[in-house]
């Protein structure tokens, strides 16, 4: 029963999560909001994975850690990029992908099958994505150029959560680490790319770019809030729990309750503004 209740949780606080985000960023640095978020969440996470259960990554899993770490960069950098681009439905619109990527990104390395029907899914379910985030735009208030670039950020970000659950998967598979462990190394690396992209992006060095960034939290402060405690702690430290015990597949599969989630949030808060 914990196999499926836990993974539904995670994805209604995602779910939730876009629009908070949304919200949260109108006036924000994208970036800067990342760099907060993950500088925090990151270390935080690692410090408290080693109190518990005093452990560190051997060198024979340091590529993996890295490659963790990439990952969940990947999957939240272009995550809030494109919710700054579009809007918080249209990243929920794609999240229900994660299960075709994941599958693809199986058979690229040779994890599952290669079968035409199985391509077939994979590009049906792509480009369904983008049909479903792109058509209506006349009722989204967001033109359609900016939409077609929303959606190519989650392409990359749902690619990046998918590659995340094989590959902290098949870590906890070979190492035994714990989950909390895992999560938080792979977030401290998320954290280290985040601050170097971020110091890259501006043109003032890393100090300056840190003394912004505090500026700006002040603005959304609660968005930030939501996204360290119930985001980066909560549901990914539930989802890492679900990846150890149960296939990367069937995590996965319960990304179809973010965009239901998402949905329902925005009626009702048009509903409170009206």
């Amino acid at each position: 029963m914990l196999i499926y209740l836990v993974p539904a949780i995670s994805n209604v606080i995602w779910g939730a999560g876009g629009i908070v985000a949304k919200l949260g960023i109108v006036d924000a640095n994208p970036l800067l909001f990342l760099l907060i978020r993950a500088g925090i969440a990151g270390p935080f996470l690692s410090a408290v994975a080693f109190i518990i259960h005093r452990e560190l990554p051997a060198p024979a899993f340091w590529p993996r850690t890295l490659l963790g770490g990439v990952t969940v960069f990947f999957d939240q950098c272009f995550y809030i990029v494109g919710i700054k681009i579009s809007s918080g439905t249209t990243s929920a619109l794609w999240q229900p992908t994660q299960p075709i990527f994941a599958c693809a990104l199986a058979i690229v390395i040779g994890l599952e099958r290669f079968s035409v029907l199985k391509v077939i899914g994979i590009v049906v379910g792509a480009a369904g994505a983008m049909f479903a985030s792109v058509y209506g735009v006349e009722d989204s208030g967001v033109s359609s150029e900016r939409l077609l670039y929303g959606s190519l950020c989650f392409f990359i970000n749902c690619s990046g959560a998918a590659m995340y659950a094989i590959v902290a998967k098949r870590l906890l598979e070979l190492s035994k680490y714990s989950t909390l462990s895992v999560l938080g190394w792979s977030s401290t690396v998320a954290a280290a790319l985040s601050a170097a992209i971020t110091t890259a992006c501006g043109s003032s060095p890393a100090a300056r770019v840190c003394l912004v960034a505090s500026r700006q939290a002040a603005s959304c402060i609660w968005s930030l809030g939501y996204f360290l405690v119930m985001n980066s702690m909560l549901a990914y430290g539930l989802n890492a729990w679900a990846v150890r015990h149960a296939p990367p597949s069937v995590v996965t599969n319960f990304c179809v309750l973010q965009p239901v989630v998402a949905i329902a949030l925005s009626l009702v808060l048009l509903s409170i503004d009206h």
